[in-house]
């Protein structure tokens, strides 16, 4: 596992009625369809879309770039004292 790189990812893969694999994402951070059926897919701190046209996709080389987050690193950040307890149900 790289440096910097998100503990758990999963490998994708788009699978076609009869199981077989059509495309493979390969290690990815998130994928799932938009409502207009195009894929969305997170890998290496980048979120793509791939435009899906008559049912058919185009290889993954055509996928555009949405938000590229790849320059960024997460900074641990302690919780303030009100996040560290869950209220009582007599409190609510």
């Amino acid at each position: 596992m790289r440096k910097g790189s998100p503990e758990l990812a999963d490998r994708y893969a788009l699978i076609d009625d009869s199981g077989s694999e059509v495309v493979k994402l390969g290690r990815s951070d998130w994928a799932d369809w938009s409502n207009s059926g195009d894929l969305l897919f997170a890998t290496s701190g980048r979120v793509h879309r791939l435009r899906r046209t008559a049912k058919e996709l185009p290889p993954l080389s055509e996928a555009i770039t949405l938000a590229d987050f790849s320059d960024r690193a997460f900074k641990e950040l302690k919780a303030p004292p009100e996040a560290l307890r869950w209220p009582s149900l007599k409190e609510t």
